[in-house]
């Protein structure tokens, strides 16, 4: 199966990466499609199914991280699994600052987790420095980054008692 007809049996035609993520990210659980793999990484989505049909799709001027805080238990993740994986914060409403290495803030937003307990930022590539998550459970910081090789997928961001 080619490229084109894995991205046509899921309804991605003509859609670009980025695209494709929001799509998948923001799809309730129960709709998300089971066969299908779907995975982040640094600079491409990487896309598969049962059929052993494959896709990879070039992530362009940003990279994505997709963000799940946690109160109670952590999880390892390396490349976030659009499909598969599962935070315990869903339909959480986050307050989310992202600063530089210097502590300049470069981003600044009110966010809803998914019901997946994922929220997701777009960053400049070769970027780090500290992720600072907070809610009404609390607040947790964290380091984030997007130089190659880090993991588009944190779920180590323990929300602390304020």
């Amino acid at each position: 199966m080619e490229m084109n007809e894995l991205l046509s049996n899921y309804g991605y035609t003509g859609m670009s990466a980025k695209e494709i993520i929001s799509e998948l990210e923001s799809t309730p659980i129960e709709r998300k499609p089971t066969e299908l793999v779907a995975e982040v990484t640094n600079d491409e989505l990487r896309l598969s199914d049962s059929s052993g049909a494959h896709a990879e799709l070039p992530i362009a001027e940003e990279t994505y991280v997709a963000v799940a805080p946690y109160k109670n238990h952590p999880r390892e993740c390396m490349n976030h699994s659009l499909t598969t994986d599962l935070g315990e914060l869903s339909n959480t409403p986050l307050h989310v600052e992202v600063a530089d290495d210097s502590d300049v803030i470069v981003l600044e937003k009110d966010v809803t987790t998914f019901e997946s307990g994922f929220f997701g930022l777009w960053l400049r590539p070769d970027f780090s420095g500290t992720i600072t998550v907070s809610s009404e459970k609390g607040q947790g910081v964290g380091l984030i980054s997007t130089k190659p090789g880090a993991p588009t997928c944190i779920m180590d961001l323990k929300l602390l008692e304020s």
